[in-house]
């Protein structure tokens, strides 16, 4: 009876035993998977280095000095490049590493050192130099050059057609590039017009005649030199423009002088002025563009002469229409001009 008992009650025991576990366990929540959520590295890219808005392309023109002739090389440059339709710019100098190839053409007067080396480092672009210096032409570097020697040529040459019985003077510096030459060179001008240029009436002279004194000579000094002359019946004069001293156009005057030169003349003389003489580096500019713009050198050459300041009355139609004829010959190279003795 007793182990009966005992049985039982270890039966209910167990019962309940069973009973509270499965109610810990029926209370018990499974624990909730959480979602993972995966991360992606996004390399960092570097920040882009901003592009250089490219120059335009434009014509530079480029001089360090100022003087009329200057101003007109400069404006004649500013039309051509307007002509391009690009851009002109001006500016005082110019160093190799300011170069580039947005400059299409560069025009330099008179530069301060040798383009050459530039030129090379810069084939893109078209060089033109306006100088009297050595300076090697190439396949983009053109070199104009003002020859002096015609226009001392040319000007023996005018005064004889505008001379009665070839009594022209020509009043010459002799410290230029010439140097003395340069009074040759006037002779010989002469002498292409007129040959011994031997008057009618005396004194008999071979003309032109020529004063050779240093340019920044006093005028007195150079109508002291004309005065001894005189007696020879002068009636035209040719003065150098490098003549510092402009008292002398006066006294030339005075002496009842027709006169032309390489210079322009004062106000006051203009009716005894028959022309000046020059180098038309302008126009030279404008002949050789079209090539130019193109992309072509045309290697070195010698600037057209000129005539202006043209008095009508003293040097009319005919007169320029031979002169310019001389003129296109001499730059053709189909008149030699080589010094010869006058004796």
């Amino acid at each position: 009876m007793m182990r009966i008992q005992h049985r039982s009650l270890l039966l209910f025991i167990s019962l309940v035993s069973l009973m509270l576990l499965s109610a810990c366990q029926g209370g018990q929540t499974q624990p909730t998977a959480t979602p993972t959520t995966e991360v992606t590295i996004v390399p960092t890219q570097p920040p882009e280095t901003p592009t250089a808005t490219p120059q335009p392309e434009r014509v530079v023109w480029v001089s360090s000095v100022q003087n009329e002739e200057t101003q007109h090389l400069a404006s004649t440059t500013q039309l051509l490049a307007e002509g391009m339709g690009v851009p002109f710019e001006s500016m005082l100098s110019l160093d190799s590493n300011q170069i580039s190839d947005a400059m299409k053409v560069v025009v330099v007067h008179s530069p301060n050192y040798d383009f050459s080396a530039a030129a090379a480092s810069h084939p893109n672009t078209q060089f033109v130099v306006i100088t009297n210096q050595a300076l090697q032409p190439s396949e983009n570097l053109t070199v104009i050059r003002s020859n002096p020697e015609h226009i001392y040529f040319a000007a023996g040459y005018l005064s004889m057609i505008l001379s009665d019985d070839w009594r022209g003077v020509g009043m010459i510096a002799s410290d230029t590039v010439l140097g003395d030459a340069a009074g040759m060179a006037y002779y010989n001008g002469g002498g292409y017009f007129c040959g011994r240029c031997s008057p009618i009436v005396p004194p008999y002279l071979q003309f032109p005649l020529v004063i050779n004194l240093p340019a920044n000579s006093p005028a007195a000094l150079w109508n002291s030199s004309f005065e001894g002359i005189a007696e020879n019946r002068l009636n035209i004069v040719f003065i150098d423009g490098s003549i510092t001293d402009a008292g002398i156009y006066t006294m030339m005057a005075d002496h009842g002088l027709m006169m032309l030169g390489s210079g322009n003349p004062p106000d006051a003389v203009r009716d005894r002025w028959a022309a000046t003489i020059s180098s038309d580096l302008s126009g030279t500019l404008s002949a050789i563009w079209p090539d130019i713009q193109a992309g072509n050198s045309v290697g070195e050459i010698y600037a057209q002469l000129e005539l202006s300041n043209v008095n009508s009355n003293l040097a009319g139609d005919g007169v320029v229409q031979f002169f310019n004829a001389m003129a296109e010959e001499l730059e053709m190279g189909l008149i030699a001009t080589e010094y010869q003795s006058p004796n």
